[in-house]
């Protein structure tokens, strides 16, 4: 995998990706809590770039950037990405575009250590996901409808034949 690792000052920014017109492939993204504008993010171009697999890393910052939630939001990628994963997100939600229909085409998602969050996107609504990977959610108590999409017109999970959830310290329901 081809890693991309964002300079905390002064060295490389990710906008530096934006010229890349024919980036494809998979990307590995590293220190993206060191991002401080969402400028940034989109002068990178990540959702014309045609990547199957990116992963977004956030850890190794010293001093973390703030409005990370807007920052992540600008990290859509294309529709046509099969593989993400998202390793040490410090915001406290998910963007819109994670348990929406732009994902149509993911394939696997693979999320760890977002300690912050208290409640899971709607990923049952993902019409192609098959391994759905969870660990490290300290702040999530319940996991409900919310989460699959109750009362919705489409089964939840329709293709999903992998699902592991570990390290849920405040699990309850």
């Amino acid at each position: 995998m081809n890693k991309f690792v964002v300079a905390e000052k002064g060295g490389s920014k990710l906008k530096e990706l934006g010229i890349l017109d024919h980036l494809t492939g998979s990307r590995s993204i590293s220190n993206v809590g060191c991002i401080d504008e969402t400028t940034e993010v989109r002068e990178a171009k990540l959702k014309e770039k045609h990547l199957d697999t990116l992963m977004l890393q956030y850890w190794r910052c010293h001093e973390v950037a703030l409005h990370q939630e807007s920052i992540v939001e600008a990290l859509e990628p294309n529709h046509a990405i099969e593989e993400l994963t998202v390793d040490g997100y410090i915001g406290g939600k998910f963007p819109n575009w994670v348990g929406g229909s732009h994902l149509a085409n993911l394939v696997s998602l693979y999320l760890l250590r977002c300690a912050k969050f208290e409640q899971l996107p709607l990923f049952g609504q993902l019409p192609s996901l098959q391994k759905l990977v969870i660990k490290g959610f300290d702040g999530i108590k319940v996991i409900g409808e919310e989460f699959y999409g109750n009362g919705s017109s489409s089964a939840p999970f329709c293709c999903l034949s992998y699902l592991s959830s570990d390290e849920m310290l405040d699990g309850e329901e």
